[in-house]
């Protein structure tokens, strides 16, 4: 390939707690993938958690990083829509469009699943290749820092779908890290009537406009509670703070057991539904990276 190098820098976990950063030949990408220059990763909680324990298991060496946006450099043969040069962003979750759940609509629960930075290879490195339908076109209004939280914006987008009809409802998320943050934007977004945040960082809660910051937990009579937090305790309170007919969306993912009284659950009729990756939230993702009412570029620090 004409003016890419033989080689790059990345970052490889070769054990729990070692990223290390190393030195590995380019990919080349496939007749139905893209190779991308990285000019923008950001780090997901997940990233953290596969480095600190891999707790799903990823077989190592591995190069993490999942979120992230660049500048096309080269295109497999069956790649039509993209040419070098573009700035694109990319959604790291790769369906197989052949099993059950692909074939009844549902991808984002597709049971052959390819992940980058967990089967494959991922971001953390100068060039990373991805199948060419999971990459959007940036446009102008969107910098490549802000393109990295394609997929962020994407799940989050999900968890407000599962939520239902949030209009004029009193909704509660707790977690004030960046998922909670943007699944709280986006809740204003559609028309909650208040969304309050619980979290245990003043600095991040300070960074979450329009909504009411939790000062107690439980609380009582919310509509809808949003799990953004990996936490028992934390399922618990949201749990104890829906009101008869409430639904709680459990975005982040637990590892440890939490009881549920399906006496309560009976008695109140209330639903426990999951959100995990996303329902092609693709471009509306991207759509919302454009809106400046939105401003989810603040949430990126560093």
């Amino acid at each position: 390939m004409n003016g890419i190098p033989a080689n790059m820098k990345a970052l490889q976990l070769q054990a729990v707690n070692q990223l290390v950063q190393v030195t590995l030949p380019v990919p080349q990408p496939a007749v139905n993938e893209v190779l991308v220059r990285t000019t923008a990763a950001t780090i997901c909680t997940s990233d953290l958690h596969d480095i600190a324990s891999n707790p799903f298991g990823i077989v190592l060496p591995r190069v993490l990083g999942h979120e992230a946006a660049g500048v096309v450099v080269a295109c497999g043969e069956a790649v039509k829509h993209l040419t070098p040069g573009l700035r694109v962003a990319e959604h790291p979750v790769i369906p197989c469009k052949q099993c059950a759940e692909c074939l009844r609509g549902f991808e984002h629960v597709c049971t052959n699943m390819g992940h980058l930075g967990y089967d494959r290879n991922g971001t953390f490195a100068e060039y990373f290749v991805q199948r060419a339908d999971r990459l959007m076109v940036l446009p102008d209004a969107v910098s490549d820092v802000a393109g990295s939280l394609l997929e962020p914006v994407a799940v989050c987008l999900q968890a407000i779908a599962r939520a239902g009809d949030i209009k004029n409802k009193k909704i509660l998320i707790v977690g004030d890290g960046p998922f909670g943050n943007i699944i709280a934007r986006l809740a204003v977004r559609a028309g909650a009537a208040e969304v309050i945040v619980s979290g245990r960082e003043p600095f991040r809660l300070s960074m979450i406009p329009n909504v009411t910051v939790a000062t107690e937990m439980p609380l009582k009579a919310v509509d809808v509670a949003i799990l953004a937090v990996s936490s028992a305790e934390a399922a618990r309170d949201c749990l104890a703070a829906l009101r008869p007919r409430g639904r709680l969306v459990v975005f982040s993912s637990l590892k440890e057991p939490v009881p549920v009284d399906l006496f309560t659950l009976h008695l109140s009729e209330l639903e426990i539904v999951g959100a995990c990756n996303d329902e092609d939230r693709m471009q509306e993702s991207l759509d919302c990276l454009s809106d400046p009412l939105l401003a989810l570029n603040e949430i990126i620090t560093h």
